[in-house]
C-alpha cells in the first residue's frame, strides 16, 4: 500500500482526534440530556398505565373458575380493545381463554372482568380487587353497586 506524505498523515491524525472529541462530546451531552428530567416531582408525572398488569391479574381470577386451571391458555397480550381503563385505577377487560373441560377437550371461553388497582406493588395480587367476572355469559363475581352496572 502506498504511503501518504507525512503532511497528509498529520492532517488525518488531527481529523481523527477532532472526530473522537466530537463523538465523546455528543455522548456526554446525550447522557446529560437523558438524565436531566429524572429528578422531576412525581406529582407532575402521568399515572402509570397498569393495563397490562390488570390483564395479567385478571387471568388469575379466570383460572380459579375453570375446570382445569393448569390447561388455561390466554392470548399473549390482550387485544388493544380488550383492556379499557375507566379511570386511573379501574380496568374493564375482555378476552378469551382456551382450557380443558371435564372431558379433557379444549374449549374457548369468552370472559370479561372489571378489576381495580388499589395502589402499591402492581405485581402483588393483594393490590388488585376483582369487582366483576363473567365467563361465557355466566356471572361469576359481581360486587359492583347496582347504580354502576
Amino acid at each position: 500500500m502506498e504511503q501518504l506524505p507525512a503532511k497528509h498523515q498529520k492532517i488525518t491524525n488531527k481529523q481523527k482526534g477532532a472526530l473522537a472529541f466530537v463523538v465523546v462530546a455528543f455522548i456526554v451531552m446525550g447522557y446529560a440530556i437523558s438524565h436531566s428530567g429524572s429528578n422531576t416531582s412525581s406529582s407532575t408525572s402521568q399515572p402509570k398505565d397498569e393495563s397490562l398488569m390488570a390483564y395479567i391479574q385478571a387471568q388469575d381470577y379466570v383460572k380459579r373458575n375453570l375446570k382445569s386451571p393448569s390447561s388455561a391458555k390466554f392470548p399473549v397480550v390482550a387485544p388493544k380493545e380488550g383492556v379499557d381503563s375507566q379511570n386511573s385505577n379501574v380496568y374493564d377487560i375482555g378476552a378469551y381463554v382456551d382450557s380443558q373441560n371435564s372431558f379433557g377437550a379444549m374449549l374457548r371461553s369468552q370472559w370479561a372482568a372489571q378489576i381495580v388497582y388499589k395502589g402499591g406493588d402492581d405485581a402483588d395480587p393483594k393490590n388488585w380487587e376483582i369487582t366483576r367476572l363473567d365467563i361465557d355469559g355466566n356471572e361469576i363475581i359481581n360486587t359492583v353497586a347496582p347504580a354502576q352496572k
